[in-house]
C-alpha cells in the first residue's frame, strides 16, 4: 500500500539513521484520527506502527539508537504555562519495528514531557510524577520491565525536559525549569542538571545563569552545548535574536564559549 492512499499527511516524525525510511502520520479524513506509519522513500507503507480510536497528539516520537524500537509521548488536555507550555497530562509508550511486540506503557503517572534513549538503546530517561505528584527523572529498563527513580526533588512546579545522555551512557543533563503560570514572568532561571549513574550523584549547572533552555546536547564526554538565553533575559516576547549556543565544561560548570544567534554566520 502506498502513502499516497491518504489524502491527508500530517507530518513527519522521525527519520530513521540510514535514511531510508520515515515515521509519518497521516490520515484519509479530515475528521478521523491517523495511524502512525513507517514508510520508505518511495511511498511504501512497510509498516503501521500505532493507530488510535481517537486523535490523539504524538508529542515526541524517536528510534532508539538500535533503530530495534520506537518510543512514543502521547499527550493531551489543554496547556499551561507560558515560555514553554506544556499539557494536561502525558505518557509514553515503546513498540517494536518490525515486530510483533504490542504496544506497551512504560509511564505509571501523566506528568510526562520530555525522554531520552540511552546509547545502548536498553533504557529511557524521562520525567514523571512521583507518589507526591513532584517531578522527577527516572530510568527505564526494557529487559525486566525496572523503573528506577534518580531524583528527590520537593518542588511541585517545575517541567524536568532537553534530557540528554552522555556519550558513554553513564550520565544524564536535563533542563530544570521553573513553571511560571501567573506574571510576572521570567524571574526564575533555569537549571541544568547533570546526574551519574556510576554515582547517584545529582549536581546542579550554571546556577542563575540561563533563563531558558530550548534544547541540549553533548559534543563529547566532558562538553555540553546548550541552546537558551541567558539568566536575567524576561522580555514579553522571546527574541530570537539573542538565542544563544553555550559550550559548558561539565567538569567546572563553567561555559567556555558562546554564540549569539544574531552573530551566526548567515
Amino acid at each position: 500500500m502506498k502513502i499516497s492512499a491518504y489524502t491527508r499527511l500530517i507530518k513527519m516524525l522521525s527519520m530513521r539513521k540510514n535514511g531510508c525510511q520515515m515515521i509519518l502520520k497521516a490520515s484519509d479524513q479530515a475528521h478521523l484520527p491517523g495511524p502512525i506509519l513507517l514508510v520508505d522513500l518511495k511511498g511504501n507503507i512497510v509498516q503501521e506502527l500505532l493507530s488510535f480510536e481517537q486523535d490523539i497528539l504524538v508529542a515526541n516520537i524517536s528510534f532508539s539508537p538500535s533503530q530495534q524500537w520506537v518510543a512514543y509521548l502521547l499527550s493531551g488536555g489543554e496547556y499551561h504555562g507560558y515560555i514553554a507550555p506544556f499539557h494536561d497530562y502525558g505518557s509514553i509508550e515503546v513498540i517494536a519495528v518490525g515486530g510483533q511486540v504490542s504496544p506497551y506503557r512504560i509511564t505509571q503517572g501523566i506528568g510526562v514531557w520530555d525522554f531520552a534513549w540511552a546509547p545502548d538503546s536498553t533504557r529511557l530517561a524521562f520525567g514523571d510524577f512521583d507518589h507526591q505528584g513532584i517531578p522527577q527523572l527516572y530510568l527505564y529498563q526494557l529487559e525486566g520491565n525496572e523503573r528506577l527513580q534518580l531524583t528527590r526533588f520537593a518542588e511541585a512546579q517545575v517541567n524536568i525536559h532537553s534530557i540528554a545522555w552522555s556519550p558513554d551512557g553513564q550520565r544524564i543533563a536535563f533542563a530544570y525549569e521553573p513553571v511560571e503560570t501567573e506574571p510576572p514572568y521570567g524571574t526564575h532561571n533555569t537549571d541544568l542538571i547533570i546526574i551519574s549513574l556510576e554515582t547517584g550523584i545529582v549536581s546542579s549547572v550554571l546556577d542563575d545563569q540561563l533563563f531558558l533552555v530550548d534544547q541540549l546536547w553533548w559534543q563529547d564526554a566532558t562538553t555540553l552545548v546548550v541552546m537558551g538565553y541567558p539568566g536575567g533575559y524576561s522580555p514579553p516576547l522571546l527574541d530570537t535574536q539573542s538565542e544563544r549556543l553555550f559550550w559548558v565544561d561539565v567538569g567546572t560548570g563553567q561555559i567556555t564559549d558562546t554564540l549569539v544567534s544574531k552573530n551566526a554566520p548567515g
